[in-house]
């Protein structure tokens, strides 16, 4: 009880990393072990193991990966609590340094094994099951703070992929606001253009019916003045069609590419939580030429 109360002291107040670190240190120091690690599993299903955070002889140090073939450490990834309190080098060849060994899993919210508490021993362990319990006990507190720090990296990294989305959506806005812009002045110019021909057919409608109400009304220049009133208004229907034909073509240019923004976090692990970034909105527009002047017959 005196060695659970030590190490519950030890960690106290800490959180994230911290605790972690000092969690192995406290476990090392008052079950006097050799070496304890919390590891994270690669691979799926996992073939290596990455230590995070470990201490030998009450020293820190690097953190480094290593393959699970032929180790204690497969069976703690494949769901088991795995103690063993002496002969550890028979059972393990590739741990002949070491006599005993304690390791239990730490799953994430899913149940799937994400890492493992770990603790070896150069000596026999004298009471391997108050061990294996307090390991277990303290295990409980890494397996929710590896949890905790998960969410943390998934949620910083929603937001991150959300930022930049917003910034693709202001900039595709930004885009489009001013192809809108172009759009207004372009149908402007147009409507200027259109005023003039027009114009002529009016002019051409207004002298019509002046020589027809005219007591000595000639029937060839009426028929003159209603052809070009006529052409005109054919040269106007085309020049609408045109321009009408135009910005229908304009439109479909304008091409959207979304992204689902489907999570593929990879199948079985959530130690590294990924989303796809969905592409910006890509769209292209092209003014059609704008007319100068109106050709020479248009003009009353």
């Amino acid at each position: 009880m005196n060695r659970i109360l030590c190490i519950a002291r030890s960690i106290a107040g800490e959180t994230g990393h911290r605790l972690l670190a000092r969690l192995v240190e406290a476990l090392g120091q008052h079950l006097e072990a050799s070496f304890v690690a919390i590891t994270y599993a690669e691979g799926e299903p996992p073939n290596r193991a990455r230590i995070v955070f470990a201490v030998e002889e009450d020293a820190s140090i690097e953190t480094f990966r290593y393959d699970l073939n032929e180790t204690p450490c497969a069976r703690v990834y494949r769901g088991e609590t795995v103690t063993i309190p002496c002969d550890l080098a028979s059972l393990y060849p590739k741990e002949a340094e070491y006599e005993g060994y304690i390791g239990i899993p730490l799953r994430d919210t899913a149940g799937t094994v994400l890492g493992h508490l770990l603790v070896l021993s150069k000596d026999v362990i004298r009471d391997p099951e108050l061990a294996t319990a307090i390991v277990q006990i303290f295990s409980v507190r890494a397996e929710a703070e590896l949890n905790r720090l998960v969410e943390e990296r998934t949620r910083q990294k929603l937001i991150s992929d959300l930022a930049a989305l917003n910034t693709r959506l202001q900039g595709g806005y930004a885009r489009l606001r001013r192809e809108s812009i172009q759009k207004t002045g372009l149908m402007g110019l147009i409507a200027h253009d259109l005023r003039s021909p027009l114009s002529a057919i009016l002019s051409q409608a207004e002298l019509g019916r002046a020589r027809l109400a005219a007591a000595n009304n000639d029937p060839d220049k009426l028929d003159t003045g209603f052809r070009k009133i006529i052409d005109n208004a054919d040269r106007m229907v085309g020049l609408i069609k045109a321009t009408l034909e135009r910005a229908r073509h304009d439109s479909a240019a304008i091409q959207t590419a979304p992204s689902l923004a489907a999570c593929r976090a990879s199948s079985g692990s959530q130690s590294r939580p990924t989303f796809p970034r969905p592409r910006a909105r890509a769209s292209r527009w092209t003014s059609p030429p704008c007319p100068t002047s109106l050709p020479r017959s248009m003009t009353p």
